[in-house]
């Protein structure tokens, strides 16, 4: 069975806003309305763009902090406030996370292991275990 062939319509090369011309060497030349044509692309360039990159430091230098009001947040005072998460119980024996805290000494630990190290320690090294923590109260 012979196959139809369909005549395809032909384009019409008046499309809105583009116009065609042929330019002193004889290329084709194809210019758009939307197109700006000093536009050009300096995204390629690592350097020399035009940009200058500062780090914070030389942000915080750079401004003048005396003139602003003190309740203004800026990069110098920006301040967060306290953390609705409960704070994090590390061991004292090991520094892992630890699950349970020892009701006499008040060290955290994290295994039964631990527990019975914290059971035979003197007085004045759990105080010092304390004291790393900054939970320093007195054992009685």
């Amino acid at each position: 069975m012979p196959s139809k062939k369909r005549k395809l319509p032909a384009k019409d090369d008046s499309e809105e806003g583009v116009s065609a011309g042929v330019d002193t060497k004889g290329a084709l030349q194809i210019s758009y309305s939307f197109k700006k044509p000093n536009w050009q692309n300096n995204s390629g360039k690592r350097f020399g763009s035009g940009r200058i990159w500062k780090n914070a430091k030389q942000i915080i230098s750079g401004e003048n902090y005396k003139q602003l009001p003190m309740n203004v947040p800026t990069y110098a005072n920006i301040q967060n406030g306290l953390s609705l998460a409960p704070p994090k119980k590390y061991c004292d024996i090991t520094g892992l996370p630890a699950k349970y805290t020892c009701p006499r000494t008040k060290l955290f630990y994290r295994s039964a292991k631990q527990f019975q190290q914290i059971q035979d320690l003197p007085k004045h090294t759990v105080e010092a275990y304390l004291g790393l923590r900054n939970a320093n109260f007195q054992l009685r």
